[in-house]
């Protein structure tokens, strides 16, 4: 179904609607949100070892978790 989809070069509006659902059936966009949390918690947990100052992993961390958390 989404071979079928994307081989058309151009995706239109039904075509995006179908691959967003098919998605959502599959769990894949699950999935890939947990991958990101759970990579995130480990570079948080990487980066609070680095001798660096204390205001870049505050900005490091602010700037991921909105992009982790963004529903867009």
């Amino acid at each position: 179904r989404l071979l079928k989809i994307y081989r058309k070069g151009r995706v239109n509006d039904r075509g995006v609607a179908a691959v967003l659902k098919n998605l959502e059936e599959t769990g894949a966009r699950h999935f890939c949100q947990r991958q990101a949390e759970k990579y995130y918690e480990m570079a948080i947990g990487e980066m609070e070892k680095l001798p660096i100052r204390k205001e870049f992993p505050v900005d490091y961390r602010q700037l991921s978790e909105f992009l982790i958390k963004r529903d867009f």
